[in-house]
């Protein structure tokens, strides 16, 4: 199968999004009782230069949102900010939510587990993005965003992912 370039892409950055830490309040007197809040994401942010233009991606923890996986481990779910500028200008900024993928996915038990630059074809700008279980980053849906210089976007579910291994038999 043909590799998809913003696909691998996103799934770099996944791994970025998706680093989890554990808010814990003070432990009680006795050492036996520890309470521990919803995993987080440690916030990452990535930013580059491509054809004069800035691209920027955010990634940070919805603390409004609240996402149990199918251990009742507690999650916030994420929101991803994109900003492009050329020049200084802002061409376009937008916050995403796992509300503006729909898919093959189980909302209860799902959350935005990241987003990536993929590069600019045919004039739009190309994002890759994944919404699937926290802690899995290997399952889940995979949707292609693209985004004009003018600022509008297109969401849409990716199924061109490559799952061939380069190792198989023929």
């Amino acid at each position: 199968m043909k590799h998809t370039p913003y696909i691998l892409a996103a799934l770099l950055t996944l791994s970025a999004c998706g680093t989890k830490s554990e808010q814990t309040t003070e432990p009680s007197t006795t050492d036996t009782e520890t309470t521990s809040g919803p995993m987080a994401i440690t916030g990452s942010s990535r930013s580059q230069e491509v054809n004069g233009y800035q691209v920027s991606i955010t990634c940070l923890a919805d603390s409004s949102t609240v996402i149990k996986d199918q251990l009742d481990q507690e999650f916030y779910d994420n929101k991803v900010e994109v900003i492009i500028n050329k020049e200084g200008a802002e061409l376009f900024r937008h916050t995403f939510s796992k509300s503006e993928f729909s898919g093959n996915y189980d909302a209860a038990h799902s959350i935005l587990q990241g987003m990536a630059f993929s590069e600019i074809q045919n004039g739009l700008f190309v994002f890759g993005a994944q919404v699937g279980e926290p802690g899995n980053d290997e399952g889940g849906s995979n949707y292609r965003i693209t985004v004009s210089t003018a600022g509008s976007m297109n969401i849409a579910p990716d199924y061109t992912q490559d799952t061939s291994s380069n190792g198989a038999e023929d």
